[in-house]
């Protein structure tokens, strides 16, 4: 496969390289910010070869060999906004089985000094949040003046992979 690869500025197999337990990495799809924890097993590869599969959902985008896991490919600005996410930039995240790509069109950020709010704050009011996520939203956090969401991404993927098959 013709890729390439690109890791965070720290390793996350040892626990001695972890950022500060605060530090998280934050991606945009559309206007909403999304961030995951620092020690979630992550990587972004570029221009991955996509294989489709028949008869399911545009938003799932088919899967990509990761040393030889095949991973699901979502497009979740497709899935909530309706618009294609047109770049080849894949944010993996998981490891092995469990991993999961999103279409992403920047690199990831590393957020610090984030403070923990509640859904309520003004800064989410003014967010179109999809209903399809609301039920996964683990926590609401605020770093600056952006607005971040933190998501349960297993129960998440769990829930919109039975929904796949254009028969569903």
């Amino acid at each position: 496969m013709n890729r390439s690869e690109y890791a965070f500025p720290h390793s996350f197999d040892s626990p001695d390289t972890l950022p500060r337990e605060t530090s998280r990495y934050g991606f945009k799809i559309n206007e909403l910010g999304f961030i995951y924890n620092s020690n979630i097993s992550s990587e972004v590869i570029k221009a991955a070869n996509v294989c489709t599969i028949p008869a399911t959902k545009q938003w799932f985008n088919g899967v990509i060999n990761i040393r030889g896991n095949l991973v699901p490919v979502f497009d979740l600005n497709l899935l909530f906004f309706n618009e294609k996410t047109e770049n080849q930039l894949f944010l993996i995240l998981g490891k092995d089985k469990k991993s999961v790509a999103l279409r992403i069109k920047q690199f990831p950020q590393l957020i610090e000094e984030i403070e923990e709010t509640q859904g309520d704050n003004i800064l989410f009011k003014s967010l179109t949040i999809p209903a399809l996520i609301q039920n996964y939203i683990s926590h609401y956090y605020i770093n600056e003046s952006h607005a971040w969401l933190e998501v349960d991404t297993e129960a998440f993927f769990a829930s919109i992979t039975q929904q796949i098959s254009l028969h569903s």
